[in-house]
């Protein structure tokens, strides 16, 4: 049980103090603040990982992770996540293309019906949301695919696809 101190909107416990709202058991609501910024949080700085059998991802590192498989490869379960971090995995196809990728038994959702482009340097992304208390890590795929468009050379009112569309 915590401990926490209410004065003119700012509530804290101790030294520390948190972002969000409280809702204490009374009705009472309170504004909570906290001193670490949003990036901080998110830590959306690119760790690149080593490409292995076994790719490993060290969520103590960020959440946004790059990879260049080099073969047919396994996404072991990640280590040390927070509850309710969001990974963003991005999966490079080496100049031979053609690799798959597999999860560890601990990911969650449609995997099966994910299948990775498969020509070379190829890129596609895999976003991850983590469940540390049920101890499971759900892969996060939609229907509707959000490409990058830019305004053609040929005119101003057409778009195109990037090259790795």
């Amino acid at each position: 049980m915590h401990e926490f101190v209410a004065k003119k909107g700012l509530i804290s416990q101790g030294n520390s103090q948190v972002t969000g709202s409280l809702k204490v058991s009374s009705g009472i609501y309170g504004r909570l603040y906290d001193t670490a910024s949003y990036a901080e949080k998110v830590k959306s700085v690119v760790t690149n990982l080593i490409d292995a059998p076994n790719i490993i991802t060290p969520c103590e590192s960020g959440s946004y992770f790059r990879i260049v498989l080099g073969g047919d490869r396994i996404l072991s379960n990640p280590s040390n996540a927070e509850d309710g971090q969001r990974l963003v995995y991005q999966i490079i196809q080496d100049s031979a293309g053609g690799r798959t990728l597999a999860f560890g038994n601990k990911f969650r959702g449609d995997l099966n019906n994910i299948v990775l482009s498969s020509g070379p340097n190829s890129v596609d992304f895999i976003g991850v949301i983590c469940d540390t208390i049920r101890d499971e890590y759900y892969v996060t795929v939609s229907d509707i695919c959000l490409l990058y468009t830019s305004p053609s050379p040929r005119g101003r009112t057409r778009s195109r696809m990037p090259s790795s569309a």
